[in-house]
């Protein structure tokens, strides 16, 4: 076999290996499944207590009671199931705070892309509000917050109202999208863009998923959660990285 002067065994050999790097500059970097559920009773959920079913935790209010997963009330958008922050039918003015949440290995270290979209809907909201949060270690990271009157704000603290407001009784996507690279969270309701390129404070990374309800009166409020799915990436620019050293080296031992 004779050796060409760029030390490849062939001009073909040379070839496939500039070709590969360009392919890598054109393939896009691929996401990591976090979490993904519909809530459904194939998956392991039952109706009642999301407390305790698929690692979820809950906070229980004697005067409105646990979030559940139920799916008589309102059809979610897919499948039968769908969890609910409740509000007390027989108690308008019923106070008090609902909790959930599942927590994660923290992906950010390589994966610092993060997006979480899932479907929502709301009842009236009265003087309570309702949020969800992405936490790291200690504390919260960003946030979406529903309140009355369409409004809905993003990344608490810092409380920044967006340009979008909801619409009640109707589900709708929320798309949550954190990059811990450039400290930035973009944000869309229904398709609308809420906020885009907007920063954040804490970067102590993604480990926490939480919903919870905010305000002193549940005024017969209700919020509904379906389709949650979380995924972690590269940096666009990864792939290009590597492919770019790629060709470096390629052409280091061209001229050695």
């Amino acid at each position: 076999m004779i050796n060409s002067p760029d030390g490849f065994s062939s001009p073909l050999a040379a070839s496939t290996v500039i070709i590969a790097c360009i392919l890598l500059l054109c393939v896009p970097a691929e996401a990591g499944v976090v979490y993904e559920t519909g809530f459904e009773s194939g998956e392991g959920f039952s109706p009642g207590n999301l407390g305790g079913q698929d690692s979820w935790w809950a906070v229980t209010d004697a005067a409105i009671g646990p979030p559940v997963v139920q799916g008589a009330q309102y059809a979610p958008p897919v499948g039968a199931q769908a969890v609910e922050l409740p509000h007390n039918p027989d108690d308008y003015l019923a106070a008090g705070t609902l909790v959930a949440k599942r927590v994660f290995t923290d992906p950010t270290a390589t994966l610092p892309i993060v997006t979480i979209v899932q479907d929502v809907r709301f009842t009236q909201i009265g003087e309570t509000g309702f949020r969800i949060g992405i936490y790291g270690a200690s504390e919260v990271t960003s946030s979406v917050e529903f309140y009355a009157y369409g409004d809905i704000y993003v990344n608490d603290p810092g409380r920044v109202q967006s340009r979008g407001t909801w619409t009640a009784d109707t589900w709708t996507s929320l798309e949550i999208v954190l990059d811990f690279t450039n400290q930035q969270i973009d944000a869309f309701y229904g398709g609308i863009t809420l906020v885009e390129d907007l920063a954040f404070q804490n970067l102590d990374g993604f480990s926490e998923y939480r919903l919870w309800n905010i305000g002193l009166l549940n005024e017969g409020s209700s919020m509904f959660l379906d389709n949650l799915k979380i995924t972690a990436t590269p940096e666009p620019g990864a792939f290009a990285t590597l492919a770019v050293g790629a060709l470096a080296a390629l052409w280091k031992r061209r001229r050695t």
